[in-house]
């Protein structure tokens, strides 16, 4: 099944049985403010839609329910594996009604559903005994608790015992746990069509060592400044822990640099491009966490080091080894200081950088000074970055979670637009009256695809 397939039967899964899977959010407020606070958690909906599916906006639940029916239905239209996590979400419910729309959706996808046990004490039905429930733990492994509107703390959760009694039970109470493989979704290896194909072998692609260490990734995290007026970004300890994870786990050595003014950048920058790069990685990536500014990224001391001034140092002669290699990097900072209502349009950044003559060892073929370089900036050109005063920037979650779980399927690029997607369709409260809509941006001189592989 091809990508584009799997987009449309996804989607399908859901139209297919929107009408049952209406009636049985509608049926119960506790069981569907739950089954969105599951998708806040798993990162399906974002919290600035949350809002609107809560009794506080004056719908009825109905209504909310088909708004929120609506937005997953375009959710995983786009990105189909998201639809796992909610079929698990509507079984893992206390609703037998819910639990029959989550087989239905699944059926409807392709997969049946495993056998499960009955669980003691459950209410039978005209379709028999309810299934064992399972247990469902978001990113941070913990159980997201239902919360009321009213001050009297979480609402629990009421169920039906076999006497036909109420009886109260906590969404933290012991249940069996079931992997997602368990339902099939992603466990069967896509087969490409002969067009997919052909275009496969058309695009190149970039060596990657698949055995030992992959390359060196240089993580720059500016958190104190020595200018007054420059707030700390304590919170960016966060993201640099995100991105430190990342790459230990997908085998590259990881060096972690904090508050350097912008020469100490470019000097680490060069010493680890030239100093630690081999010819035997097989890439360089370079995050740098700070403030910035529209001409570039700003050290503690307040002075500015630019992209061009970096693009030349790991273009230089003296970093030979990254010859035709990819050359990444990764900026959390603000490019400006708008903050713009509708989307605007970027300029471009100076470019391209310094040409310099590349030597490598042996007979290297000749490549344009720029090519082989990619730049994720977390905000385009002229804008601020947002960051959270306590959970880090939501460029870098977004980056870490794309890279982390599609990194053997999709190539950098198309992680970037995935992160590009999701980050951009995610409102901020921006001491504006408006919600602002941050806009990452990819600036590629790539030649061919570049995959991270798991």
């Amino acid at each position: 099944m091809s990508e584009q397939q799997r987009k449309r039967a996804a989607k399908k899964a859901i139209t297919g049985n929107i009408s049952t899977l209406n009636d049985a959010l509608s049926s119960n407020e506790a069981d569907f403010l739950a089954v969105v606070n599951a998708c806040v958690e798993c990162e399906i909906v974002n919290h600035g839609q949350r809002r609107a599916f809560l009794e506080l906006c004056g719908k009825t639940l109905p209504a909310r329910v088909q708004d929120f029916v609506t937005q997953i239905t375009s959710v995983v239209g786009i990105l189909p594996d998201y639809l796992d996590d909610f079929v698990l979400i509507l079984f893992n419910t206390e609703s037998l009604l819910t639990q029959n729309a989550a087989k239905e959706i699944a059926k409807k996808y392709g997969y049946n559903l495993p056998k499960y046990e009955s669980a003691g004490g459950s209410v039978a039905d005209s379709v028999g005994p309810a299934p064992k429930l399972l247990k469902y733990e978001p990113a941070g492994g913990s159980v997201p608790t239902v919360v009321s509107d009213s001050a009297v703390g979480p609402s629990p959760i009421h169920t039906t015992n076999a006497a036909g009694s109420a009886q109260s039970s906590s969404p933290q109470q012991e249940k069996e746990e079931v992997t997602s493989d368990a339902w099939g979704f992603g466990s069967k290896k896509e087969k490409k069509n002969d067009e997919e194909k052909a275009a496969d072998d058309i695009v190149y692609k970039y060596k990657v060592n698949e055995k030992g260490e992959r390359g060196v990734v240089l993580i720059i995290n500016n958190v104190y400044f020595k200018e007054k007026d420059k707030a700390d970004r304590e919170s960016s300890n966060e993201d640099a822990k995100r991105l430190k994870e990342l790459f230990d786990g997908l085998r590259y050595q990881v060096i972690v640099q904090e508050d350097l003014e912008a020469a100490e950048i470019k000097t680490k920058v060069s010493a680890i491009a030239a100093g630690v790069v081999t010819k035997k990685h097989d890439s360089f990536i370079c995050c740098i966490l700070s403030h910035g500014n529209p001409k570039g990224i700003e050290g503690v001391d307040g002075e500015t080091a630019t992209v061009p001034e970096l693009a030349n140092i790991v273009n230089s002669k003296e970093c030979s080894a990254l010859h035709g290699k990819p050359k990444i990097f990764f900026f959390q900072a603000c490019r400006g200081t708008e903050v713009p209502e509708p989307s605007t349009a970027d300029s471009s950044v100076p470019w391209p950088p310094k040409e310099e003559e590349m030597v490598a060892d042996g007979i290297a073929r000749a490549l344009p000074p720029e090519a082989d370089f990619l730049f994720g900036f977390s905000t385009s050109d002229g804008n601020v970055a947002a960051r959270g005063v306590y959970t880090g920037s939501q460029y870098i979650k977004a980056l870490c979670e794309f890279i982390s779980k599609h990194s053997s399927r999709l190539s950098l690029y198309e992680l970037l637009l995935l992160v590009n997607y999701k980050v951009s369709e995610n409102p901020i409260d921006y001491k504006m009256s408006y919600k602002y809509h941050q806009m990452p941006e990819i600036r590629s001189t790539l030649r061919g695809k570049f995959y991270f592989k798991k």
